[in-house]
């Protein structure tokens, strides 16, 4: 390999504290798992979906290993697509690359009708019962086991590229790649990281669906301890790479990497809203969203008084703009006032040709600091420029 031969691209992260038994892989492995919790009887699981899951996949491979059980998709009681789009029309706008972040709650997709009589028939099943499907709890609020099945971003593009998903609800298989991935933005993903919070101390299991021919699960409380042993250290994300227009052969040459694109114009390392963490259980791998790390670790791994206000919402690109001597876990943000103070009524305006930084161009006059582990102070390494009035007028947002 010519170039940097201390680049890894496929860094993970060894959870010391548990063995290879604790990550379970493959189909046969994850359903022996699930089984050992079932009693004989009546038995309710929900896996809660992340949007990007196939679900007629998941759906085949329950089938297979009890085939006995009632399996119902929470999704067949959403709304029409017609219906959601007209209701979400003000958050995805009518342009190709800009739209408005708003909270949207998991009940706003669901037709109280059909709610009900898939909550009928998980009542009148007298066996184990399979809930699955993004938004689970709205139709059963207390399963007997509860599972999250996750897919990282990158993941989630690549499927939206080959047309395999579409957007939450809205049946769009034939959008480009580029709507999808606003859309998904703007308002499904955001939709279901407030699920995954929501539940995130009370999951069961943890399901990584990245490969859904070789899914890995991981009990919650071993992930949980995982979560929080990674962010008391420097870390890195698993990097990905990708072709555009302006893009060329340098990161091809110095990184190895495959040669079945044109060209290399991204490189997404350490932004953990698009690049997951790899995490090691002996020889079995996990990989779970960097993102949760900073949903639900947030005062380890930013400024406390930053991420009372701001944490869940705030641009996670800013952490990423960090020397490669300061270790990513210890970059702290702290906003200004003024952003502080009317943080209820913030919203965000994005374009895909900025995917990296926009959110963080937005937010002006920022202050982003770094704190070595072992230094006694932060030290300011940049100050956002104030170029968003040139992106965007006052009026835009």
């Amino acid at each position: 390999m010519k170039g940097f031969h201390n680049y890894d691209l496929n860094p993970v992260v060894r959870v010391e504290s548990h063995g290879e038994g604790a990550c379970l892989e493959g189909w046969n492995e994850v359903a022996g798992g699930v089984k050992e919790c079932l009693p004989a009887g009546k038995y309710t699981v929900a896996i809660e979906c992340y949007p990007g899951v196939m679900l007629d996949a998941l759906r085949k491979r329950i089938a297979a290993a009890f085939p006995q059980c009632t399996i119902v998709n929470v999704e067949a009681a959403y709304l029409d697509a017609a219906v959601l789009r007209e209701q979400f029309k003000n958050a995805l706008t009518t342009d190709p690359v800009f739209g408005r972040m708003e909270h949207w709650p998991i009940a706003n997709y669901f037709d109280e009708r059909r709610t009900a009589v898939l909550r009928a028939t998980i009542e009148q099943s007298s066996s184990v019962t399979f809930v699955i499907g993004a938004g689970t709890q709205h139709v059963l609020a207390k399963p007997d086991l509860r599972v999250h099945a996750n897919v990282t971003r990158w993941e989630l593009q690549k499927r939206q590229r080959n047309k395999s998903i579409c957007n939450l609800g809205l049946e769009n298989y034939e959008d480009s790649a580029q709507l999808l991935y606003k859309n998904a933005y703007f308002l499904e993903w955001r939709v279901a990281d407030e699920i995954r919070h929501s539940l995130y101390d009370r999951i069961d299991y943890f399901l990584d669906l990245d490969d859904q021919e070789i899914p890995r699960m991981v009990r919650g409380d071993v992930l949980r301890e995982a979560v929080a042993a990674v962010v008391r250290q420097p870390f890195r994300v698993v990097p990905f790479f990708d072709p555009g227009p302006w893009g060329g052969y340098w990161m091809m040459r110095t990184f190895d990497l495959p040669q079945d694109v044109p060209n290399y114009a991204w490189c997404f390392d350490c932004v953990p809203e698009e690049n997951g963490v790899m995490l090691a259980f002996g020889t079995r791998r996990f990989q779970l969203p960097a993102i949760v790390l900073v949903h639900e670790r947030p005062t380890l791994y930013w400024e406390r008084r930053f991420t009372s206000t701001l944490v869940r919402n705030f641009p996670s690109a800013l952490i990423s703009w960090t020397r490669s001597a300061v270790p990513i876990s210890r970059c702290r943000c702290i906003p200004c006032a003024s952003i502080s103070e009317n943080i209820s009524e913030f919203r965000i305006l994005r374009t895909r040709a900025t995917t990296f930084s926009i959110k963080a161009v937005i937010l002006r006059s920022i202050w982003v600091f770094a704190q070595e582990r072992t230094a006694s102070r932060c030290v300011k390494i940049w100050k956002m420029p104030r170029q968003a009035d040139l992106l965007f007028p006052p009026n835009a947002m």
